[in-house]
């Protein structure tokens, strides 16, 4: 082409060859100018900036089908490099409805758009982030999600943040305090829960080890949140183990989009007093920073708690404390208090300070944050807070006083691109906490470690994955107190990677698959988490889900390696005993998680060649044997120890003034005797009883009895119930939680917004709350009684002398001991007599071969069951105008209890089956006036959670809020929260006190 045949160029070819390099130039520099710039600005419909705004181009012109950005501090973007041709302009920005321009026109050179966004009455064009974590519209993810936004969080001041989602539908909120509350959502809620996964900015927010949400411990303030999203029913599998009951996300603002100082003060009944600050800055365009501080003090619910005013002189006996002791003590806690007392009398002072409950409430917390843009694809968010506080705490063992309880944490976050890293540390340090039933100090020094990476990664406009793994690693240090024998192995670390795919099938279906895999260090086998959706979508305004999950629960680290006495010679058999045995048999109550290093299998009992388990005593040298010795139900040797020890127990009892006082008056009476005789006579009645009862008997059983904590609780005087046998427990397994669930949500006609999700639940593996798994062996009364009543019988009959000194006892009347029936014959009230009183005694604890502790009952958790449930949530929201709107939901759960699955158990929801809310708000005068009201209604419920057993009544309550931005000032605004407007007395949970009106007024200026 360009030469001659040896490529020697002449004169024309020279030519052709200038005219095809002049060409390719100047293609070159066509093509090259085939770009162009996009700039703009975004505002609000006052003219205001909006910063933080995602504007998108879409074309198939462009690589992976769009590019985009975000507009800065003073709403500005620009896109560079953007090839000629026509777009598809995409705007949005929480608050504000999506702004869509087609045909947009990319020429050469640059071009500058000014863009407004509306406000939007109805917020379906809201981002989320906490269904997939990423940002996507909550119309368009595949979970059910119930947004609080910033402004409704500024309109209602509040202790915890807790109760800023209280009204949403299907959460389930359970106040135990002024600031303390239990919270999950579609049920199975119980004391110190950490059911529910809470997040703060993808940070685990509970606190370490104890796997406990305490809302009123996270270090943030009502001014910088920016939303707070709940998930309702099981989190995604991105989220790994313990996001089957739900995920609640708090979202702070960015220091970038939020500068400014923000001040209140806070005053209200019950001597509440708060104090808080925020603030927020830029320190030029790519460090940003913030802090926030907060403080406040007051007197929880249930100050009126007699107990805490004491006058020892006129104290007479358990019973008349238990008589003073009002809502909320328990009655084991009031018989520590007694013990107390009687310690107190005989000089032992340094008990004395932890006899009464404090029900002053205190907290402090304080927040930091860096955010450092090394460069438009690069960010690093560095955090760290600190809350301390005082209250009290319901435990599945009973009352907890938290005294300088401290919480802490560091988070380090990288964004990059579609990039997301970040390492966090969450610590406790439980300060001066003691439990309330034992005084016992509460050591909790643990901590939480996590490292976690996640990307998302797009294949053209309608396929992307995102994928990721985590690390948590949980640390316990409780000094023994909490985890006892197991605190040098208590450690667990949890690993865990996933993958999800969202397609996009056609315009209006989209399918979304996932899969999780995860392993901890104490569960032999990984778990396997899929998960799968479809999202219709027929027009932009409507949405049906149909989505299924698989999620599990792992053990936690108290279903693991709790070890603590929670109860100290509950019977009272060691002090009774001591003074004649010389030393103290007593039978504590110990609770203990499932594991201990060296056996895998968690709790066996041994059994005898019979069958029957086999038991241990306290007793037990009595004998000449161990207390860690096993003894054969029925044995005829440890049986007669058993009833020679029970004899001398109601001979003693009988030798007392009481006794023999009643005793002296009533056979004078009967037989008009004067009291010296009757005295006399009231002694050869105890002398004849001692030669009448045999010493030895033969043909005695063993009878096994559980300890029943309602009971325990509603201060029952006999408190076992009869079982037949024991059941191994294993060592704590995940509990898995299938759901299947339809949902829909959408706008009817332009200002009704409709939410309905109906979902059906499997739950497999339901870890119970810790309860009583061991038995106490008893002697059986009926073999007790035949033997007793033929020995006694054939004595009398004998013995004419013995009859005549105990005969009294056919009409003796000794309350709470004896009643004669007047027959003729002593022998059935010294049967009743004597049988009952050996009969009630617990001689032995039929404990696992792996306890610690050989004859104390058990207070453990277990595995059981398979139970279904279904239920309903639905949310109506209504705006008549830009100013009002009306609101209103509804829950129902077809099943609350599940009674005895298994034949081992109840399982409770320990939630109502029905609640519904209707509430409404009015904003007057541009927005200066903000008025809201809400009723809401809870249905009864069974609770069964750790010690706390009973039933809780329904209740229905008013509540009414105001925000004002007062006319004098820049940004002066006045809230006022009127919880429980009519004073309704009420109970959300056995075990904590009885909730009234509280009235909380704040005031804050922004500037």
């Amino acid at each position: 082409m360009f030469g001659g045949r040896f490529g020697i160029p002449n004169k024309e070819s020279i030519m052709k060859y200038r005219l095809f390099l002049y060409a390719l130039v100047l293609w070159a520099g066509v093509a090259f100018a085939e770009e162009g710039t996009l700039s703009g600005v975004v505002m609000g419909p006052e003219g205001e900036a909006i910063p933080g705004a995602n504007v998108v181009l879409i074309s198939d012109l462009l690589p992976g089908g769009k590019i985009g950005t975000a507009t800065d501090e003073d709403g500005r973007f620009r896109l560079e490099e953007v090839p000629i041709g026509e777009y598809q302009l995409s705007v949005t920005h929480i608050g504000y409805r999506d702004l869509t321009r087609e045909g947009v026109g990319i020429v050469a050179g640059e071009q500058e758009l000014m863009l407004t966004l509306e406000t939007g009455i109805i917020f379906l064009d809201q981002n989320v982030v906490s269904a997939s974590r990423r940002q996507e519209k909550v119309l368009e993810a595949p979970a059910s999600v119930a947004i609080v936004e910033a402004e409704e969080i500024r309109n209602r001041p509040a202790l915890s943040v807790a109760e800023h989602i209280r009204d949403l539908p299907g959460v389930d909120f359970s106040q135990t305090g002024l600031a303390q509350s239990n919270v999950v959502v579609r049920g199975f809620n119980n004391v110190f829960s950490g059911a529910l996964l809470t997040l703060t900015d993808n940070r685990i927010a509970r606190v370490p080890s104890l796997r406990l949400n305490a809302y009123n411990f996270i270090p943030v303030t009502n001014d910088d949140i920016e939303r707070i999203e709940v998930v309702l029913g099981p989190g995604s599998a991105l989220y790994g183990p313990n996001s089957a009951n739900g995920v609640m996300h708090i979202i702070t603002h960015s220091p970038f989009t939020s500068a400014g100082t923000n001040v209140n003060l806070g005053l209200g009944e019950r001597s509440v007093r708060k104090v808080g600050m925020r603030h927020a800055g830029a320190a030029s365009d790519r460090l940003g920073y913030k802090i926030s501080a907060q403080y406040y003090t007051g007197v929880d619910w249930g100050d009126q708690d007699q107990c805490t005013d004491i006058d020892l002189a006129n104290i007479g006996s358990e019973e008349r404390l238990w008589q003073q002791c009002i809502d909320p003590i328990d009655r084991e806690e009031v018989k520590v208090r007694w013990q107390r007392l009687q310690a107190i009398k005989t000089g032992d002072d340094a008990l004395e300070p932890l006899l009464e409950r404090s029900f002053d409430i205190e907290r402090l917390s304080y927040e930091a944050r860096l955010d450092y843009k090394a460069s438009d694809d690069l960010t690093a968010i560095l955090a760290a807070g600190y809350n301390k506080g005082d209250q009290i705490e319901l435990t599945g063992l009973g009352a907890g006083q938290a005294r300088d309880w401290a919480y802490n944490y560091v988070q380090l976050r990288l964004l990059y691109k579609d990039w997301f890293a970040q390492v966090f540390q969450n610590g406790s340090d439980a300060g001066d906490t003691f439990t309330l039933r034992d005084g016992n100090p509460i050591v909790d020094k643990s901590k939480l470690t996590a490292f976690q990476v996640q990307h998302s990664a797009a294949l053209g406009v309608r396929q992307r994955f995102t994928y990721g793994a985590d690390v948590l690693l949980t640390r316990p240090d409780t000094e023994g107190t909490i985890t006892g024998g197991n605190e040098d192995y208590d450690q667990t670390n949890e690993f865990g990677a996933y993958v999800q795919s969202e397609t996009a099938l056609s315009e209006m279906l989209d399918l979304v698959v996932a899969l999780r895999y995860d392993d901890h260090n104490r569960i032999p086998e990984g778990e396997i988490s899929p998960r799968a959706g479809l999202v219709f979508k027929p027009k932009e305004t409507q949405i049906l889900r149909l989505t299924y999950n698989h999620a599990f629960a792992t053990p936690s680290s108290n279903n693991l390696y709790l070890d603590i006495r929670s109860s100290q010679d509950p019977f009272g058999i060691g002090a009774a005993f001591a003074p004649v045995l010389g030393f103290a048999p007593a039978i504590d109550i110990r609770a203990q998680g499932t594991y201990r290093e060296g056996f895998a299998d968690g709790w066996t009992f041994a059994r005898s060649g019979n069958g029957r388990p086999q038991f241990r005593s306290s007793f037990a040298p009595v004998a000449g044997m161990a207390p860690a010795d096993y003894i054969d139900l029925g044995d005829p040797v440890f049986t007669n120890v058993m009833w020679g020890l029970g004899r001398s127990g109601v001979l003693s009892a009988l030798n007392t003034e009481l006794f023999l006082g009643l005793a002296t008056t009533q056979i004078g009476v009967l037989q008009g005797l004067d009291r010296a005789a009757g005295e006399v006579a009231a002694q050869q009645l105890l002398g004849g009883l001692d030669a009448l009862v045999p010493a030895q008997l033969t043909g005695l059983d063993n009878a096994l009895l559980m300890l029943n904590l309602e009971k325990v609780a509603a201060g029952d005087p006999a408190p076992f119930d009869p079982v037949a046998d024991v059941i191994d427990v294993p060592l704590t397994r995940s509990t898995t939680t299938e759901t299947f669930e339809l949902g829909y949500k959408g706008v009817v006609g332009e200002k009704l917004v409709v939410a309905a999700d109906l979902y059906h639940t499997r739950i497999k593996d339901f870890v119970s709350p810790i309860q009583v798994q061991t038995p106490n062996v008893f002697l059986d009364p009926a073999s007790l009684g035949a033997a007793l009543g033929a020995s006694v019988g054939a004595a009398l009959a004998e013995n004419a002398e013995l009859a005549a000194a105990v005969a009294p006892l056919d009409n003796m009347q000794v309350p709470g001991l004896l009643s004669g029936n007047g027959n003729g014959s002593p022998a059935d009230e010294i049967v009743a007599l004597f049988a009952g009183g050996a009969a009630g005694i617990p001689f032995g604890t039929v404990t696992p071969e792996q306890a610690f502790d050989p004859t104390a009952v058990m207070l453990t958790y277990r595995n059981f069951g398979e139970i279904s449930l279904n239920g309903l949530d639905v949310n109506l929201a209504y705006f008549p105008s830009d100013q009002w709107s009306l609101t209103g939901s509804y829950s129902y759960v077809d099943k609350t209890l599940f009674e005895k699955v298994d034949g081992i158990a109840d399982i409770a929801l320990n939630a109502p089956g029905n609640k519904f809310k209707v509430g409404t708000s009015y904003t007057f005068d541009q927005e200066q006036l903000t008025i809201g009201a809400q009723w809401r209604y809870v249905g009864a419920f069974r609770q069964e959670s750790g010690v706390f057993i009973g039933d809780v009544d329904a209740y229905s309550l008013l509540d009414l809020n105001a925000s004002y931005l007062l006319p004098f000032g820049d940004n002066l605004r006045l809230g006022v929260d009127v919880s429980n407007a009519l004073d309704n007395k009420h109970r959300t949970f056995i075990g904590a006190p009885e909730i009234g009106r509280l009235v909380f007024g704040q005031l804050g200026v922004a500037f």
